[in-house]
């Protein structure tokens, strides 16, 4: 009877950790598509400074975190959101991190900066410039 109970338990945790980890997954799926994300993984890819540091190819990661809110309707729809999410190329990592509002139906990006190495320098993508230490 034991035997049976853990079982059951062990089977229904699973189904949890398994429940939470998907929700996760489509969360930063639907913000990685969001068109203010696709903006930034754009700038990203055309700055010359994050393909001399990461290399010409770049990739972001599966895992995003940050979220979206978006209020009203039609042309009047405002809102903000924010991510974070991991991006690699062939030379290195980094992680993309973004900042965008909504004002009257469109986005703004508010923010964009790849940080390099441990996070103690970044790339500004808005401004084309270095940030932090740059060693």
């Amino acid at each position: 009877m034991i035997k049976v109970v853990l079982v059951g338990c062990s089977g229904l945790l699973l189904v949890a950790v398994f429940v939470l980890g998907y929700s996760a997954y489509q969360i930063g799926a639907d913000l990685k598509e969001s068109p203010w994300c696709t903006q930034g993984f754009q700038l990203a890819c055309n700055n010359p400074d994050v393909r001399e540091e990461l290399g010409m190819s770049l990739e972001l990661g599966w895992l995003a975190t940050g979220g979206q809110m978006i209020a009203g309707s039609g042309g009047k729809r405002s809102g903000h959101g924010n991510i974070s999410v991991s991006i690699k190329g062939s030379k290195g990592k980094g992680r993309l991190r973004l900042r965008a509002t909504m004002r009257d139906g469109e986005w703004r990006l508010e923010a964009a900066e790849v940080t390099l190495g441990g996070g103690d320098r970044s790339i500004d993508l808005l401004h084309d410039g270095k940030t932090g230490n740059e060693a």
